[in-house]
């Protein structure tokens, strides 16, 4: 696999690692470097990270967007993923 990406990051339980290029964050599974899950946001990403929530829940993933948006991502390979909160 050959790309150019902006950011690289780990899932928490690392299984899974996300690439984020321009607008979009791709979610591949660590053990066959394919992709899961495709995040597209509403403008160019400039950091992310997870926020861990304790117990059985998935991570948040939090993203900052140009403009000064914060974006709050319930992060879950297996589900849809969903914006749950913009905050400017």
């Amino acid at each position: 696999m050959k790309m150019v990406c902006d950011l690289l990051r780990f899932v928490p339980n690392g299984q899974h690692f996300i690439v984020v290029e321009n607008k979009k964050i791709d979610v591949f599974s660590v053990s066959d470097a394919q992709v899961v899950r495709s995040i597209e946001l509403p403008g160019r990403i400039h950091a992310v990270d997870f926020i861990e929530r304790g117990g059985e829940q998935p991570p948040v993933l939090v993203a900052g967007v140009e403009g000064a948006t914060l974006h709050l991502v319930n992060y879950h390979p297996d589900v849809s993923p969903n914006v749950v909160q913009s905050i400017s």
